[in-house]
């Protein structure tokens, strides 16, 4: 059941006991129109057979969805489905309720927040308390006081700005067509997933080729730093003394923990 809610309604929804419970025909069927279009291999005239035997693979997937769900709906409104007795079942682990699984997500959740965005606090050489981690350039003027979140947010934004698109990449590096850059664009929009990510989904590149691309992206945006000195809230010379200082942080930060010296190779 919940993988052909997946299937239907994406990444993004949270699948319990309770979304069963709420899960209408009307939304089902709307949600499977949306994929049928997307998949079904009528749409792509001229593209080679071992695609159209994907698509037609993609768009049979879904309709047993669609049929599953159909199913469902019709035992529960003969009331033999409660959502109060169902279960989710682990492969290998004993049952739990969805109210104990969802206590689960969370917990798990807070931890690795606390991993993230916590941990010792030390002074630096220049009278800072920052964070004993290392820390990208952004970050690191939010801790100074100098940019606020939302300041970093537009200059990321602006630094993204800059990149050469995936599908325009893949394409120019003969990696994809025009129809696979389509389907990609369009199976991607429910589901919020970056290009790269349902590109190796949907077998058209492998992990490296994504990397790859993603590097040569990189390589062409600006420096975060000129986004803030085109705005004028940070000289140029400011700039390059603040990125010394954060190069001595993040050095002393490796230095200071035994396993990023080990990690980075870092012995002494």
């Amino acid at each position: 059941m919940f993988r052909a809610c997946r299937l239907l309604f994406g990444a993004r929804v949270t699948l319990n006991p309770d979304f069963l419970a709420y899960l209408q025909l009307d939304g089902v069927r709307a949600a499977y129109r949306l994929q049928a279009k997307i998949t079904h291999p009528d749409r792509f005239p001229g593209a080679n057979l071992f695609f159209l035997q994907r698509q037609a693979e993609l768009f049979h997937r879904v309709t047993a969805a669609y049929d599953i769900l159909n199913n469902f709906l019709s035992v529960r409104e003969r009331g033999l489905w409660s959502p109060k007795k169902a279960k989710i079942v682990m492969p290998g682990r004993r049952s739990a309720t969805s109210k104990v699984v969802d206590a689960r997500v969370e917990r798990r959740r807070v931890r690795r927040d606390s991993r993230s965005f916590s941990g010792n606090i030390y002074t630096s050489s220049t009278g800072l308390k920052l964070p004993q981690r290392t820390l990208p350039f952004g970050l690191y003027l939010n801790y100074r006081g100098l940019i606020s979140h939302a300041d970093l947010a537009r200059a990321l934004v602006w630094q993204r700005r800059q990149r050469p698109r995936m599908g325009d990449l893949s394409q120019s590096w003969g990696r994809l067509n025009e129809v696979e850059v389509k389907v990609i664009l369009q199976t991607r929009r429910q589901g919020l997933t970056r290009f790269g990510e349902k590109a190796v989904d949907l077998g058209f590149l492998n992990q490296f080729q994504v990397n790859t691309m993603i590097h040569f992206q990189r390589s062409k945006q600006r420096l975060l730093g000129e986004f803030f000195v085109e705005e004028g809230k940070i000289s140029h010379s400011l700039i390059e003394q603040l990125v010394s200082e954060l190069h001595d942080h993040n050095e002393q930060v490796i230095l200071d923990t035994p396993l990023l010296r080990r990690f980075l190779g870092i012995f002494f």
